[in-house]
């Protein structure tokens, strides 16, 4: 079976839910399963653009993502975040691997990007391991 796998960025932050989620992915792969996950990482977006003086600004709870915004985002999202999950996720016997990290680009300038798991165009996404039939 396929499974995706949407990872809050909030839930990422609390290391017992990170375990028993990484457990959980371990084992749908252990069983033969295709898994892919899906994280967020909004807290630790918000958290860097804070730290860097800039304020995150959202209209209707999408974020304005400008140039530089987009940038710290791939930063934070496809270096800290992703590769936090890949190294929790290594513990295992199988490893992960990183995907990649799909750009978001609104129809205007400073145009809202969609943070929805249904947008796969602007989720990051990080391969949980793979059938070991290879199929």
């Amino acid at each position: 079976m396929k499974y995706v796998v949407k990872l809050g960025g909030a839930g990422l932050e609390t290391p017992s839910l990170l375990e028993g989620s990484m457990r959980a992915i371990t084992e749908l792969v252990r069983d033969g399963n295709h898994v892919v996950v899906v994280h967020g990482g909004g807290v630790q977006l918000t958290r860097t653009l804070k730290t860097l003086g800039k304020q995150s600004e959202f209209i209707n709870g999408l974020r304005i993502t400008d140039a530089e915004t987009r940038d710290v985002a791939l930063m934070v999202l496809a270096g800290k975040v992703n590769k936090s999950l890949v190294a929790a996720r290594s513990d295992s016997p199988r490893s992960a691997s990183p995907v990649a990290m799909a750009s978001c680009s609104g129809p205007a300038k400073n145009a809202p990007c969609p943070t929805s798991a249904s947008s796969a165009k602007s989720s990051p996404a990080m391969l949980a391991g793979s059938n070991p039939s290879g199929s």
